[in-house]
């Protein structure tokens, strides 16, 4: 799978959908690349998820991928991250557009820190169950709960955002 992600990239400064210029890239993981991209009008900044192409060509993919925006779109609570947009880009690769998260996940805090400490990891359990709960509310399942999928925010890194509802 690294080769299909290394296959997908876009340039700083480059124009997408006529409206969202790129900043930098952010990362990738199993179904696409993120940037962090500027809306050309209302100046705000946000994450852009681009589906890599190799997998652009799979109907199924494609709508796993944009089931991910419909399904995190419609919880509507502030531990989910809150996407915006979706669709296809002039060359046809699918994407979502989120708010843009400043933090790391949980999983890059345990392998720098070691194991939390109980108030701390009772904290950031609660936000996620709250998420959790949200979404179960909305008749969603996330269904690849991990370190990985929760990102901390804020100052301290205390605030927890449920991410990737791809496989809800």
């Amino acid at each position: 799978m690294t080769q299909l992600i290394s296959d997908h990239t876009f340039d700083q400064g480059q124009l997408l959908a006529g409206k969202l210029r790129v900043i930098r890239k952010l990362g990738f993981g199993g179904m696409g690349a993120v940037y962090e991209i500027e809306h050309e009008i209302t100046r705000h900044r946000r994450a852009l998820k681009i589906l890599h192409p190799q997998l652009a060509d799979m109907p199924a993919v494609v709508e796993r991928f944009l089931r991910e925006a419909s399904a995190a779109g419609r919880i509507g609570n502030a531990h989910i991250v809150e996407t915006f947009d979706a669709g296809k880009l002039d060359g046809g690769a699918p994407y979502i557009v989120m708010e843009l998260l400043n933090g790391r996940t949980l999983a890059e805090l345990l392998t720098d820190t070691g194991p939390l400490d109980l108030s701390r990891a009772c904290n950031l359990l609660a936000q996620a169950c709250n998420g959790v709960g949200a979404a179960h509310a909305a008749g969603i399942v996330h269904r690849d709960l991990k370190p990985e999928n929760l990102f901390l925010t804020g100052s301290t890194e205390s605030f927890v955002k449920i991410l990737d509802f791809g496989v809800a």
